[in-house]
């Protein structure tokens, strides 16, 4: 199956298979599918790919909510030991009318912080019909928000002169998606309010 990688309005061909470095995630999931893997390695830091992929939430499992998301990362930090909560996570939100799957890329911490501003390093994704699409950071600017987690709603892309890139509402149901300054995206999805069907939690573990 052909894959293309599309970022900022370019596709670029897939590597040849012999770079592909194998999926190591002890619970298999619909959300990170062997071709979602494939995709993500030509986005993610080639130093985590090597990880094991280790997930510590699932909606359909612990309860939907932003709430037992924090909660069940708190407690696999203190399981694993994870300095300060600091382990780089992917999180896949899966689209309940399309079924694309957003995906973001942190190396920051889980917490609930209202004044936080997550990491330049953060990547924030979408996989449809069978293409990676993804977004940077465009700047570094005082008044950005990267990535912002609270009980009340989890924030991309803030603080710049237009739009929010993605807000997910405490019930990690309702979502909405403009178009952002800060990673210089198009709405995530056709229609500005939609809402998600599952959501899960890795934690990249060596």
């Amino acid at each position: 199956m052909d894959l293309a990688i599309r970022s900022k309005c370019e596709s670029v061909e897939t590597p040849p298979p012999t770079e592909f470095y194998p999926l190591k995630c002890p619970t298999a999931s619909d959300l990170l599918s062997l071709d979602v893997w494939r995709a993500l390695q030509h986005v993610l830091p080639k130093k985590y790919l090597s990880y094991s992929l280790n997930r510590c939430y699932a909606s359909h499992e612990d309860g939907y909510g932003l709430l037992p998301l924090l909660q069940y990362w708190s407690s696999f930090c203190v399981m694993y030991r994870c300095a300060e909560g600091k382990a780089p996570t992917l999180l896949c939100l899966q689209m309940e009318a399309n079924s694309d799957i957003l995906l973001l890329f942190r190396e920051d911490c889980w917490v609930n912080r209202s004044d936080g501003k997550g990491s330049k390093s953060t990547i924030l994704m979408r996989y449809s019909k069978e293409h990676m699409q993804y977004w940077k950071p465009a700047g570094n600017e005082d008044t950005w928000v990267f990535v912002r987690s609270t009980n009340d709603r989890l924030i991309v892309g803030a603080g710049g002169k237009e739009g929010v890139s993605l807000v997910v509402m405490s019930d990690l149901y309702h979502a909405t998606s403009q178009k952002s300054e800060v990673f210089l995206n198009d709405p995530l999805q056709e229609t500005e309010l939609f809402t998600i069907r599952n959501a899960e939690l890795y934690v990249f573990v060596l």
